[in-house]
């Protein structure tokens, strides 16, 4: 199957009112014209190096997603810690001035 099919099964599926449909069918060819032009840039040194380059941002972008959660919780749980020790600082403070 060729993208054109595919584009031509959404068309026809819009026009009969099934949107869904007409969405798989547009992500199949968009996933069928991505292997296809990987394909094309592994046959050069410069379409590698676009595919390297790619594949790494994808690895960047999974990595930022897996370490912010953790980067966030370590930074409350310290905002919390410094907000207690400030209250405990306070709480001594004025104590001792009375």
């Amino acid at each position: 199957m060729t993208p054109d099919h595919y584009i031509e099964k959404a068309k026809h599926a819009m026009l009969t009112g099934q949107p869904n449909l007409a969405m798989l069918y547009m992500k199949r060819g968009m996933v069928i014209l991505d292997q296809r032009r990987r394909a094309h840039l592994k046959k050069s040194i410069p379409g590698m190096f676009t595919l390297l380059a790619e594949d790494m941002n994808e690895v960047g972008r999974i990595f930022n997603e897996a370490v912010t959660p953790m980067f966030k919780a370590a930074n409350e749980a310290f905002e919390n810690f410094h907000r207690q020790l400030l209250e405990q600082y306070q709480n001594d403070f004025a104590l001792v001035s009375e």
